[in-house]
């Protein structure tokens, strides 16, 4: 669900109350509260698309597997390209599975580069 919130939030230009996004989530209600984040968001920009959350945060792999296509071809279809800061965005907190250090990530890609010319 962090990825998901993360990606958007650079969507939407920064409607995600990233400050309410559990990034180091370990328990079920943890990784659930983020899940009902991006529904919340769903539901106020109409976007069709329910969110199975039960299936999603027991991490079956072809659940996942397919809401992972579904939101990249929903980033595909709807980022504007504007630049993107993901490490402000959460305040410097890292992600699970990076390195820990919020500058490392910062240093290999520090925003989002713009698709405009």
């Amino acid at each position: 669900g962090v990825v998901h919130c993360q990606v958007a939030d650079a969507i939407s230009g920064g409607k995600i109350p990233m400050h309410r996004v559990k990034f180091n989530a370990k328990h079920e209600y943890e990784y659930t509260n983020n899940f009902k984040i991006l529904q919340a968001y769903f539901t106020s920009h109409q976007v069709d698309k329910p969110i199975d959350i039960p299936k999603l945060v027991k991490a079956k792999y072809q659940d996942n597997l397919e809401f992972a296509q579904w939101m990249k071809k929903y980033f595909d279809l709807n980022y504007s390209g504007d630049d993107y800061d993901a490490v402000a965005r959460r305040g410097g907190q890292t992600v699970p599975g990076t390195t820990g250090n919020p500058g490392a990530v910062a240093n290999r890609r520090q925003s989002v580069p713009s698709k405009k010319p």
